[in-house]
């Protein structure tokens, strides 16, 4: 019969083994894309905003020719987007509007969309996903002025 061997270190540093896998761990999920929005669409209308013009950029949905141009200029300025969510960053796109841009945006990968699309062209959401937008009235304007949202009752 083996006898089960144990070794006890009295200078076991569970901190650091525990950050150094948070790290491994970071690394690996890092190299992986942060969503399915990410990732080139199959026979699907999208633009690559890494890649694309201003002209195509505003045939997205709710986008004309100055926000495509500020994000033309987000672009230039900061690199190309690692994120489609990084849309959010740029002025004139909250989180309502890039909720609707999301399932035409890449970031790598051809830009396939050749007509404008209309707010009426998107699918109609379904009520768990109005449900879920509803009940938030809090802009990032609001927060930048130092407003709170409202506690909920």
């Amino acid at each position: 019969m083996r006898q089960l061997v144990t070794y006890e270190c009295p200078r076991l540093n569970v901190p650091a083994i525990v950050t150094l896998a948070a790290l491994l761990l970071g690394t690996f999920v890092a190299a992986m894309p942060a969503s399915a929005a990410e990732t080139p669409k199959q026979n699907a209308e999208v633009v690559n905003i890494n890649e694309a013009t201003a002209d195509q950029i505003a045939q997205l949905p709710r986008v004309g020719p100055a926000l495509a141009k500020r994000i033309l200029e987000f672009r230039k300025a900061n690199g190309k987007f690692k994120r489609a969510d990084d849309l959010i960053l740029v002025r004139g796109i909250g989180e309502k509007t890039f909720r609707m841009l999301e399932p035409f945006v890449v970031i790598q990968g051809k830009t396939t969309l050749a007509r404008k699309l209309r707010t009426r062209d998107l699918p109609s959401r379904t009520s768990e996903e109005k449900a879920a937008g509803e009940g938030s009235t809090t802009t990032r304007g609001d927060v930048a002025r130092g407003q709170r949202p409202a506690a909920k009752q």
